[in-house]
Formats: structure tokens, sequence, C-alpha cells
């Protein structure tokens, strides 16, 4: 995982990707210190954004390109959920 430049016009916010270039997968996926719930953030495909908003787990923030959703993830969850979700987005990008 690598951290990326800022997001421009938010101070304190960070973004981060994976960066794999044996798996060839470079991807932006998590932002945090936004001013919205929990203040973290991930980018998920639209389909688990739909059902993060369906179980009270995220909510839209806004969309993305190639059919994903930035999604900001409910205040609150506890920190085991908070882990099981970052996981299972995390998960997706290697898999």
């Amino acid at each position: 995982m690598v951290e990326r430049p800022y997001v421009v016009g938010i101070r304190g916010a960070r973004a981060f990707a994976v960066d794999c270039q044996p798996l060839d997968i470079r991807r932006m996926w998590l932002v945090t210190g936004l001013p919205y719930g929990r203040s973290i953030a991930l980018i998920v495909d639209n389909a688990r954004a739909e059902r993060y908003e369906a179980t009270g787990v995220a909510t839209p923030i806004t969309p993305m390109p190639a059919l994903h959703t930035l999604v900001g993830l409910s205040e609150d969850l506890e920190e085991i959920e908070l882990e099981h979700v970052i996981l299972d987005v995390y998960g997706t990008l290697l898999s």
C-alpha cells in the first residue's frame, strides 16, 4: 500500500492505493481525514456500495470512474466491524 498525493481542497485528508507490480494492480481504495461520518472512506464497486448502504455500514459520497463509488463508513461501526469492512475491500483488490 502506498500513500498517494493529498486530496485537493480537503486539509488533513490522506489517500492510499494498492500498488503491486507483480499482480499488475494499481488502484486507489482508501481515504482518511474526510469530514464525513467516521472520516474513513473506501472506493468500492457499485454493487458493494449498495450493499453497504442497505446494511448501514456506509453512505455513498460520490460516484467514481469504472462503476465505483466513494463511500464513507458509518460512525457507529464497532472496531471489529470496521476491521471486517476494510479487510473485505482490501481482499477484493487482490483477488
